[in-house]
């Protein structure tokens, strides 16, 4: 029983923005909203995050989206993938008001912890 609950969220985070009716594609689409560089509460959405942990969370959910890669088309990730790249890059950009982030413990570092990340969501290749 728990097993199926985990295949079907892990299939719902790796869904297609057009198939985003499911609860997990709907979250990430919501937290992609609501980090978009040009909105003014874009700092405070990512220093929530950091107080709260949630870039474990995150790397937990894109490992979880990393093994079962093969599973799913490379459209598939895109969801996941943007939201990735909208975290990763934001932190010390102009106009970034973020609390100070331990290098060891801020997002990209985290995330660059992932062995293969740049063979399954290719678009942190081209950034």
């Amino acid at each position: 029983m728990l097993a199926s609950r985990l295949n079907q969220l892990r299939n719902q985070l790796l869904a297609a923005p057009v198939n985003s009716n499911t609860p997990a594609t709907l979250l990430l689409d919501t937290i992609i909203f609501l980090l978009q560089p040009e909105l003014p509460w874009v700092c405070k959405i990512v220093g929530y995050f950091l107080e709260r942990n949630a870039y474990a969370l995150i790397r937990d959910i894109t490992l979880t989206g990393k093994e079962s890669a093969d599973s799913h088309s490379k459209s598939s990730l895109a969801s996941l993938e943007h939201l990735l790249s909208l975290l990763s890059s934001h932190v010390g950009k102009k106009p970034c008001c973020c609390p100070r982030v331990d290098p060891n413990w801020s997002f990209s570092s985290q995330i660059l912890t992932l062995p293969l990340l740049w063979r399954t969501f290719t678009f942190h290749t081209s950034t």
